[in-house]
């Protein structure tokens, strides 16, 4: 790894080399079930920001690079998760609580730059006796 590699992080590199977006499916495709582990009941990982970034063998301060560096492929990636994460059968708590940090995440700089800090209230209706099937 080179010295502007290092500056700039992997994610943004990968990004500059136009390869971040097969990486990031590669990843997704990783975490679907496998034929043979049908007889499981828990086959497949959730994909996330935070285990593209264990894929990819760094931590979030690159997502934070990206975002300086590349702000339209860091919204692009946002998305990307959120949708992963609206689609995939998992339980409204799980859900939320990903969802709470995934935004506050996403807001850490802006927040920090406001003497008022906004509160945001997460309300996921769902059926709470079927939490954790």
């Amino acid at each position: 790894m080179n010295s502007n590699e290092k500056e700039r992080g992997i994610i943004c590199d990968l990004c500059s080399k136009g390869t971040l977006w097969g990486i990031c499916d590669e990843y997704i495709r990783s975490c679907a079930p496998k034929p043979t582990d049908t007889k499981q009941k828990n086959c497949s990982r959730f994909p996330n920001l935070a285990g593209l970034c264990r894929y990819l063998g760094t931590g979030l301060d690159d997502l934070r690079m990206l975002k300086e560096s590349f702000p339209s492929d860091y919204d692009r990636l946002l998305a990307i998760f959120e949708d992963e994460a609206l689609n995939f059968e998992i339980s409204g708590t799980i859900l939320s609580s990903y969802m709470k940090k995934r935004l506050l995440f996403c807001s850490d700089d802006e927040q920090k730059n406001q003497k008022q800090v906004p509160r945001v209230s997460f309300c996921f209706e769902h059926d709470i006796y079927a939490d954790g099937e």
